[in-house]
Order: C-alpha cells, then sequence, then structure tokens
C-alpha cells in the first residue's frame, strides 16, 4: 500500500483561508459574508498586522 504521506486519507478539500485586502473591518466581513456563502462554509475575520512603511 502506498499513501501521499502522513495525511488524513482523501482527496478532498478539508479547509483553508482566504486573504482579502480591504479599507476596513465593514467591507472585510461583507466579503467574508460573501465567500461564506459561495463555498457553504462559515469563516472568520481576523487582521493582520499592518506592514512597515519603506522608503
Amino acid at each position: 500500500m502506498t499513501t501521499d504521506g502522513p495525511y488524513v486519507e482523501t482527496k478532498e478539500v478539508l479547509g483553508g483561508f482566504a486573504v482579502v485586502d480591504v479599507a476596513d473591518d465593514e467591507a472585510a466581513k461583507m466579503w467574508a459574508g460573501r465567500i461564506a456563502e459561495a463555498c457553504g462554509w462559515p469563516h472568520e475575520v481576523r487582521r493582520f498586522k499592518p506592514q512597515p512603511q519603506t522608503e
């Protein structure tokens, strides 16, 4: 018997994430809702630490 590695024995997608660059929290919530409707799974919104400005 051969396997792809020490992973779950299925070819289905078990999870993932999306990174969306938006202006504010309201836009992030709107996009999370749209993505959740499209894929049929709930999503949570998290902020990333802002990138430092380089000159």
